[in-house]
């Protein structure tokens, strides 16, 4: 709510879309319930697979980047491993070169301007044997269709 104040005071943001904003954060606690309630046996299945990695890259683009932050945090809080949040488009600077089939990557791919971007970072994962989980709307078969082969799974959200 701070940052929806500083945004309207500093003119970035009109009244309209600080009300939709304020609506989207509103719709967050039935939203993470759906999620919670979906969560399917593949799903759960990924906790004993990725229990012995010692590492996990989490990637982002825009809006999704905190996000990736925030979920690799979690991850070293929860379960005492290595993970680092990083924007897709800075994945070739760095990251890349640990890429390999023991490195899980979470790959948040909204079906937003950043998809096709998303897509591509995902194939690049892909080309060296990453292992990808990726976190896309429900219904999008494309994201297994275009990129991921031996996609470990598709948590789904609307």
């Amino acid at each position: 709510m701070i940052a929806l104040g500083m945004g309207r005071a500093r003119g970035y943001l009109s009244a309209v879309d600080g009300w939709k904003l304020i609506d989207g954060l509103l719709e967050m606690p039935q939203i993470m319930q759906q999620a919670v309630e979906r969560v399917d046996e593949p799903t759960r299945q990924l906790a004993p697979e990725l229990a012995g990695r010692t590492s996990c890259l989490y990637l982002g683009r825009g809006i999704h980047h905190p996000v990736a932050l925030e979920g690799a945090l979690k991850l070293k809080e929860i379960s005492y491993i290595h993970a680092e949040g990083y924007a897709g488009g800075e994945m070739k600077h760095g990251p890349i070169a640990l890429i390999d089939k023991n490195l899980p990557v979470v790959a948040l791919m909204p079906r937003d301007a950043s998809y096709d971007r998303m897509i591509a970072n995902v194939e690049e994962v892909r080309a060296r044997d990453g292992h990808v989980i990726a976190i896309c709307h429900d219904g999008d078969g494309e994201v297994v269709h275009r990129a991921p082969r031996n996609l470990a799974k598709s948590v789904t959200v609307e």
